[in-house]
């Protein structure tokens, strides 16, 4: 990984930025008082949680098995959990069953948490915690213990994640909304065990609670982009706000269609309702706040708004008043955005939704759990395919027909030809060309829109690098597109 923190020994260099991101500067063994050593570049409560599991794990299941395991756990059951902490939160909101109902689906298969939850990231527990966190202080007359409760599941999803400290502060808010000055300080004693944790982590690690893996980031261009501003943070811009909400790249129209429908529902709704205004203020927050990254605001080779995710429970809060302003639309809507999020499950990811969309047609899809589960660690290419779209063809209709039971039977034969027909020629180009040849296809129009789409010369370099590590720095057209889009940046 790149995504690595580095402490040298007293006095000692960094390593080598080059070595670093190609995967072979030297992990050594040892103390902040021996040679140096290596930590991971991000939170750290993912791991916490999970260190139990991979524990006894390790010592029964082989290692496709544990790694699936950790990713059940991890990911794919927290945000099973989440759904059923959006619906009570929309009912406790105001909605009626099946709209609360039709609220905890469309964002459990209609968002990008579906994607994250079939990846060891750790959003999908970050949006887990959030969800039942609100969940908790939409109650009625929230007592102290629940607000307890709820301050230390969102210190623990600070703790997976250092920017879920935006969403922790306004569920804060809406702590002292609900219940008052006792209940905030419920809230917030909750949440310092968790505090506390991390500060001793990144104490033994790094030498002082304030000192992050951020501080000492082993690779250049992320030392670089932490260096722009404050950690990387300067003003919003509005063009990269617009990208967020209907850019192609990221944007929640492109990306995840319930997402937009969620925050026109809290707009619709905020001034009736002060805790839709609470998760909608939240939700601008994150916005902006994703808007200010100075350079890596669209989280590199991702899913849509990845930095923006945890933001989901609170649209979601919004989705039963959207989907009613969309009357017999909201249907249809959901479905678009079920297939959206679908593509993000099941494709390999790309720059954006379009280059995302040529790795499954030129890889195949990718049913990541099962394929892990019958053909363990880094399958063969083909064998991954073939078994991705007989899962997906069989999911797809069966997702719609629980959906929307009413479908034509013309809507059934498209669930199930589209797999077919998108999984079907990643394999066959997989067959004939070889996955070395269909891999080289994707990663050069992967990075031939990412070099037109870059916005500064930082971002260029970092693109540069990766046509090195690729070993595609030799081919002309994309060493073209570099220069020149490096003469219009300058400009």
């Amino acid at each position: 990984m790149v995504d690595l923190a580095y402490v040298p020994p007293a006095g000692g260099p960094a390593p080598d930025p080059g070595a670093v991101a190609a995967g072979v500067a030297p992990v050594e063994a040892g103390t902040r008082a021996g040679p140096g050593h290596y930590y991971a570049g991000g939170a750290p409560g993912l791991a916490f949680t999970l260190a139990p599991v991979h524990g006894v794990g390790r010592a029964l299941l082989p290692e496709a098995g544990l790694r699936w395991a950790l990713t059940v756990l991890g990911a794919g059951l927290p945000l099973a959990a989440a759904a059923v902490a959006v619906r009570r939160a929309a009912r406790e909101g105001g909605a009626a069953p099946d709209a609360a109902t039709l609220a905890a689906v469309a964002f459990g298969v209609g968002t990008i948490a579906l994607p994250f939850a079939l990846r060891l990231y750790a959003h999908a527990l970050v949006v887990a915690l959030l969800a039942w966190s609100l969940a908790l202080l939409l109650a009625r007359a929230p007592s102290a213990r629940r607000c307890a409760l709820a301050g230390a599941l969102a210190g623990w999803a600070v703790a997976c994640d250092y920017s879920a400290a935006l969403q922790a502060a306004g569920l804060l808010v809406l702590a002292g909304v609900r219940g008052g000055a006792r209940a905030g300080g419920a809230f917030c004693l909750g949440g310092l065990p968790f505090a506390g944790l991390v500060g001793a982590y990144h104490a033994a690690c790094f030498g002082a609670p304030w000192r992050t893996p951020y501080d000492h980031h082993a690779n250049l261009i992320t030392r670089t982009i932490v260096a722009d501003g404050a950690w990387g943070f300067t003003a919003p811009r509005p063009g990269v706000l617009l990208a967020l909400l209907v850019g192609e790249r990221r944007g929640l129209l492109f990306t995840q269609p319930a997402a937009l429908i969620g925050l026109v529902g809290l707009v619709s709704v905020a001034r009736r309702r002060p805790a839709h205004a609470v998760a909608l203020g939240v939700v601008v927050v994150t916005l902006l706040a994703n808007a200010a990254r100075h350079d890596d605001w669209a989280a590199g080779q991702s899913f849509g708004a990845r930095y923006a995710a945890a933001a989901l429970p609170f649209l979601a809060l919004g989705l039963p008043a959207g989907l009613a302003l969309l009357g017999r639309a909201g249907p249809w809507a959901l479905g678009v955005s079920v297939v959206c999020a679908g593509l993000g499950a099941v494709g390999e990811w790309g720059r954006d939704v379009w280059t995302t969309l040529d790795a499954a047609w030129w890889l195949g899809l990718r049913a990541r759990g099962v394929e892990l589960a019958l053909l363990g660690q880094a399958p063969h290419a083909l064998a991954a395919a073939l078994v991705g779209v007989v899962v997906v063809a069989v999911l797809a209709p069966l997702a719609l027909r629980g959906l929307l039971p009413a479908a034509p039977r013309a809507a059934f034969v498209v669930a199930t030809a589209l797999p077919l027909l998108i999984g079907g020629h990643g394999a066959l180009r997989v067959a004939r060309a070889g996955p070395d040849a269909a891999r080289r296809v994707v990663v050069v129009r992967q990075l031939g829109r990412a070099i037109d789409a870059a916005g500064s010369l930082e971002e260029l370099r970092g693109l540069h690098q990766q046509l090195f590590l690729t070993g595609l720095d030799e081919d002309a057209d994309l060493r073209a597109r570099l220069a020149r889009r490096a003469a219009e940046l300058t400009r």
